[in-house]
């Protein structure tokens, strides 16, 4: 027997199990559930309405009347003008204006008369400068554009060529070397013996001769395999003094001198870069150009005669002769100079 519901009661009902279907099936509360939207399978389709202006939700950032907020107007930099809206920059109006007929005029007979560029006699036009140093700033940039056109240097360098703080000849140097030290930065004997599995010899601190390859080349340290041997030794680059390739051993050692008087100090491996002998880049950019024989000594007294090839950060080539070449690592300097002929 079915019992008469009140209006209000029914009401009630039929929201309840209006709210269940909404959670059942994951949807908002301003979607409609109703016979009519269910498919086939008795599945709930959402409809088409759209939602009303206030059920949006406030993360969005949307006014109750449904609107965006308005953004705030652009401020702009202190010293420039206010653009209207929310466009940045000058307005269209506020450029600078054209050179006044007198002053353009000022500036023709300047150019005429004194050979002026446009640009200085606008300087002196405008009264910025006076004409005899605006034709001396003007002969000065003439005179550095002349000298790096002719001689194929830099501005930087043409500059301090004018003004008479470098050669022209050291500027040349400085150049060249600038163009080809790109190709010896990565350069080493330990990534040569590495990549080419050459077999090298190495002068190590304690006067010991190592015969090997180069099994892994790391930033610090190496992996050595000695000749005839199996076993792998671990090595820091520091104990290496000065090395080359294997076939140049006969040509290498008659070569080689020592130095008694530093022999005996005893000095080793100095780790802290603070500490060590340090020889600085432009002195070794005037050796390698220099037609000279540099003499270098280690800090165990070895002593090497030779012609600066190329250099980097961490090694010096050096050709003791014609084809007989050395890697010396600058860790391992103690004191170098310039030989007279």
């Amino acid at each position: 027997m079915e019992v008469a519901l009140d209006p209000e009661e029914r009401i009630g009902n039929e929201v309840v199990l209006e709210t269940k279907k909404r959670r059942k099936w994951g949807m908002s509360e301003h979607e409609n559930i109703s016979q009519k939207d269910t498919g086939a399978t008795g599945s709930p389709q959402r409809s088409q309405q759209k939602p009303s202006q206030t059920s949006f939700p406030k993360n969005r950032k949307f006014k109750p009347k449904g609107g965006f907020q308005k953004k705030k107007p652009f401020k702009g930099k202190k010293g420039f003008p206010k653009g209207k809206g929310f466009r940045k920059g000058k307005k269209s109006g506020s450029r600078k204006p054209h050179l006044k007929p007198e002053i353009k005029e000022k500036v023709n007979q300047l150019m005429e008369k004194n050979g002026l560029t446009f640009r200085f006699a606008l300087q002196v036009a405008t009264g910025k400068k006076k004409l005899a140093q605006a034709l001396k700033e003007m002969l000065h940039h003439q005179k550095i554009e002349h000298l790096a056109k002719k001689h194929k240097i830099s501005k930087a360098l043409a500059g301090q060529v004018a003004v008479k703080k470098l050669t022209l000849e050291k500027a040349i140097q400085i150049e060249k070397f600038d163009k080809i030290r790109k190709k010896f930065v990565a350069l080493s004997c330990f990534s040569e013996s590495a990549k080419k599995k050459a077999l090298f010899v190495l002068h190590c601190h304690g006067d010991k001769i190592l015969r090997g390859v180069v099994k892994k080349n790391d930033k610090y340290d190496i992996d050595w395999l000695e000749e005839g041997a199996e076993e792998i030794i671990r090595m820091p680059k520091l104990e290496v003094k000065f090395a080359y390739p294997k076939e140049l051993e006969e040509k290498v050692m008659p070569l080689l001198q020592v130095d008694e008087e530093v022999k005996k100090r005893g000095l080793g491996p100095i780790k802290r870069v603070v500490e060590r002998y340090r020889i600085k880049d432009n002195l070794l950019r005037d050796y390698m150009f220099s037609p000279q024989k540099i003499k270098f000594t280690t800090l165990e007294g070895d002593v090497l005669v030779g012609k600066v090839v190329w250099f980097n950060l961490y090694e010096i080539f050096l050709e003791l002769e014609k084809e007989v070449g050395v890697y010396l690592l600058r860790h391992c300097l103690y004191q170098w100079e310039k030989l007279e002929n």
